[in-house]
């Protein structure tokens, strides 16, 4: 399947410290049109820090980048979502060590051929990212994306994504990973995604619908436990050279 996405024109100078809710229009269909792919404006970000000054010996990078998609791409993400059949779900639960349902999960995997405008919209997600803030060597080639539903008691344990990639046998490894929420919050309870800063703070990721965050592969985090109702969310990895 292909699904068209729209980059909406948003002045750089305007760009949101506060990820504001997006309002869902779930009447709004994709008509289809071509339209002008802009990586400059598939989303509001957040701004990198402003309290932090660089010196001679160090450059301050965000360990993550949060940012909010575009209404058009917010919907056609959700409707692909909807748009599955339920033998299309394939279920990852598996327990680790003690920990029993260390993930527990229902997954999709996209394909690149049949789902290139996704791919595209993640490329461009990770590329402005990555050149405003990580300037990792990734290679846009190298992109795993997938769809997850988690259903009540569903989770992911703690875990980091760096050196798990289905490129490794070309020598590269996972640089940068994304979390979309495409879920309204008021549809489940529980299953905040969570992380770990550089400085060990802990972090979770806006519940609001079309609220995503792009990260660093290295940093611990987790999906903790859904108490009701069902989570969407789309998760996608960048692959290049190991970090030296």
């Amino acid at each position: 399947m292909s699904w068209q996405f729209e980059f909406n024109n948003i002045d750089e100078k305007e760009i949101v410290d506060v990820i504001e809710k997006v309002n869902l229009n779930d009447d709004k269909e994709n008509d289809g049109e071509e339209i002008d792919v802009n990586k400059e404006s598939m989303a509001l970000f957040a701004p990198k820090r402003e309290d932090v000054v660089d010196d001679l010996y160090h450059k301050y990078c965000d360990p993550y980048m949060n940012f909010s998609l575009s209404e058009q791409n917010l919907n056609l993400l959700t409707n692909l979502v909807y748009s599955f059949k339920e033998d299309e779900w394939s279920q990852d639960r598996y327990d680790y060590e003690d920990t029993k349902d260390y993930r527990y999960v229902d997954i999709i995997g996209l394909c690149e051929d049949e789902d290139g405008d996704v791919y595209e919209l993640v490329e461009n997600l990770f590329e402005h990212v990555n050149d405003n803030n990580f300037d990792y060597d990734i290679h846009g080639d190298l992109i795993d994306v997938q769809i997850l539903r988690y259903k009540e008691g569903g989770n992911y344990n703690w875990h980091a994504d760096y050196g798990i990639s289905r490129n490794s046998k070309e020598g590269m490894t996972r640089k940068l990973s994304m979390s979309i929420q495409l879920s309204d919050e008021s549809s489940y309870e529980g299953g905040e995604l969570e992380w770990i800063d550089y400085s060990a703070r802990h972090v979770t990721l806006a519940k609001n619908i079309g609220a995503g965050v792009v990260f660093d592969s290295r940093l611990p985090h987790k999906a903790n436990p859904l108490k009701s109702g069902e989570r969407f969310a789309l998760i996608a990895w960048i692959s290049g050279p190991p970090l030296r």
